[in-house]
């Protein structure tokens, strides 16, 4: 699991991914990185302003617009608390597209916590992603 914290400008501020073991369902994994982002974040004396994930699931059960299996409604409040106490209004979708580092932190785990700069690995997605062309997405 995987999360990335930026400031309003877009700047990368924390970064962090671990391993998750066992089974359960992809919303699960989004749920428990969610609350490992955001607990991060507070500690690190961080605000919040917009929680963003790519589980379309998970932002509906977050919103009140879906009850999910009762493990994940667990966490969805855990979640509403924390954001609550980060006074954070807005949980919105965001597409996998636009969550490539994510992604990269979930196949190759990096197992730290990365404060203004992220690894390497992770700033050639995002450089990749700022030099191609709008209309040339294959994907």
């Amino acid at each position: 699991m995987c999360f990335i914290v930026r400031d309003e400008e877009g700047k990368n501020l924390i970064a962090s991914s671990k391993r998750c073991r066992g089974d359960g369902s992809s919303t699960l994994v989004e749920a428990l990185a969610l609350r490992f982002g955001l607990e991060t974040t507070l500690l690190g004396g961080l605000s919040v302003h917009i929680i963003e994930s790519d589980s379309e699931r998970l932002v509906r059960s977050i919103n009140g617009e879906l009850d999910d299996e009762p493990y994940v409604m667990s966490l969805v409040e855990d979640i509403k608390i924390l954001a609550a106490d980060s006074h954070c209004p807005i949980v919105q979708y965001a597409h996998r597209n636009s969550n490539k580092v994510a992604h990269l932190g979930r196949n190759e785990p990096f197992e730290e916590i990365w404060t203004d700069r992220l690894p390497t690995c992770c700033m050639n997605v995002i450089l990749n992603d700022v030099r191609r062309k709008p209309n040339s997405s294959n994907e």
